[in-house]
Order: C-alpha cells, then structure tokens, then sequence
C-alpha cells in the first residue's frame, strides 16, 4: 500500500492496532510495544500501568515517538507530545477501543494484561509529524525517495 497522504496514513493506523512506543527521561531511553488506537484527528491512544517505566517517563518528558509498520507494505514513524485522558466517559472509551483492538488477532494478548499492576494510566499522543516509507518496493535502488513526510500542526 503505497502512502502518500493523510487520508492513506489514517487507514493504515486504524487498520493496525500495535506499536512500538520510545520514551526517555535523562539518559535512559525505553521501547515497549504497545496496544494502541487512533481517532480521526490522528491521536494516538494507549493504556499502561501508572507505575511502569513508560509512564515515568511520559509524566517526566512527554515527547514520544513511535512506529507502526507492516511487512511488505510500510512503515510510519512519528513523533508527539503525549497527555494523559482524565475524563472518565472518554477513558472508558478508550479502554473499550483498545479491547476491541486486542481482539483483532486472536492470538495476541497484550502484554499489558500480562504484567502485574494495580491502576491504569491512558495517554493520548498528538502526533505533530510522521515520515512513511513504502516497503512494497522489491529493491532499494529507486529513482524516488521512498519516503513521504506529514506534518500535524
């Protein structure tokens, strides 16, 4: 799926529904893949534990960036500011747009119901730039970058 606009980038975030998550606070970077959603306005939601290293970080610094990519196909990296969702109707929400994601592969369980905690944290991150590379491309010897950026802002 060759992306080249907002419309095609918006698909392929909500056709997936896992990402990997970079957060870092002083000098220690963090990854960790996580279940996420994604509303019309290209927002980024996701749930952790409140005392995981992640949330330390976001709460900490809460610029994020993160990746989402399917093979053969491609792969967006974007970055943004991240908030956590207060309003109790809209984090109900969220959870239950994450459990519904959770459910589109039958064989995946998050790792977030995996690991022990006690209360959940939900971040939204406002995505102010993303660059999509094309993966369908059979050789990386091509006249045109395979690259096309997006700004949010």
């Amino acid at each position: 799926m060759k992306i080249s606009n907002k419309k095609q980038t918006l698909a392929f975030l909500k056709k997936h529904f896992i990402m990997q998550l970079a957060t870092s606070y002083k000098d220690k970077p963090a990854v960790a893949v996580m279940l996420y959603a994604v509303d019309n306005n290209f927002n980024i939601y996701f749930a952790t534990h409140k005392d995981s290293q992640k949330s330390q970080n976001l709460l900490k610094n809460p610029n994020a960036s993160l990746s989402i990519w399917e093979h053969h196909s491609a792969l967006i990296q974007a970055s943004g500011v991240v908030s956590v969702v207060k309003d109790a109707k809209e984090q109900s929400k969220i959870m239950d747009r994450l459990a519904d994601a959770a459910t589109e592969d039958e064989s995946f369980w998050p790792p977030v119901f995996r690991i022990k905690g006690d209360e959940y944290i939900i971040f939204k991150i406002s995505l102010s730039w993303a660059r999509i590379l094309d993966l369908e491309q059979d050789t990386i010897r091509q006249k045109d970058t395979p690259f096309t950026e997006l700004n949010f802002k």
